[in-house]
């Protein structure tokens, strides 16, 4: 008689397990990992204001955390016509997002997979940046 008892609270045991490791990647789902190949291959990273409207509006550039030309140091606006929920973006907001020029225009660079990423600034995002800036040297 106490072995199927066992058994039972074995199962219930396992399965409570179960519920937890459910629960725990619900609330991972919200961590932000940056792509570092993306990173490395920008020609420029910028922190973005990002207003609601259309894709190829004038976007107001906060800072400009790295820049391979010194040119785009001083950076103030850019148009991005690749912005879209495909890339991440979630509605207005503050944004990093790294960047490549191509005939003199700035354009989101894009994740080996070929898939357009942007990321939420915050405090996380913020760390995984300043780790692959302080590699890119």
């Amino acid at each position: 008689m106490t072995f199927p008892r066992a058994r039972v609270l074995v199962s219930l045991c396992l399965f409570v397990a179960w519920l937890g490791f459910l629960f725990y990647l619900v609330l991972e789902r919200r961590t932000i990992v940056v792509s570092q190949p993306q990173f490395l291959i920008s020609q420029a990273i910028v922190v973005v204001e990002v207003r609601d409207g259309a894709p190829d509006a004038q976007i107001s550039v906060k800072d400009v955390l790295w820049s391979a030309d010194a040119k785009d140091r001083q950076l103030k606006e850019i148009t991005l016509a690749d912005l879209g929920h495909a890339q991440g973006y979630q509605g207005a907001g503050v944004y990093v997002v790294p960047l490549r020029k191509r005939e003199g225009r700035f354009s989101i660079t894009p994740l080996p997979t070929s898939r357009l990423r942007i990321y939420p600034w915050n405090a996380e995002t913020r760390t995984q940046v300043d780790v692959i800036i302080a590699s890119k040297g």
